[in-house]
């Protein structure tokens, strides 16, 4: 979301960083990682008064943080599924 700050003009871009962490812990590391790279690098770029560069970033976050999320569901289904046609087999 690039919503302008009435006070500043400053725009209001978000960071992605609670998605990054939560990804990272339950779901895929190495990619939550990389999220969390990107979102602490949009606060760096957002203090330079860099906007263009917080916005890539914010979006580069999001994209990691997604993939992370959708990467470690799709492993916990193979491995529900795996545990469940495993111990028909027994």
């Amino acid at each position: 979301m690039e919503n302008q700050n009435a006070n500043s003009g400053v725009p209001n871009i978000e960071n992605h960083l609670v998605l990054a962490i939560l990804t990272t812990l339950f779901c895929c590391l190495p990619f939550g990682i990389v999220s969390i790279v990107y979102a602490v690098q949009v606060n760096s770029a957002l203090a330079a008064r860099n906007y263009e560069l917080a916005k890539i970033n914010s979006e580069k976050a999001k994209y990691w943080g997604m993939m992370s999320l959708w990467i470690g569901l799709a492993i916990n289904a193979i491995s529900i599924i795996g545990m469940a046609l495993g111990g028909m087999a027994a």
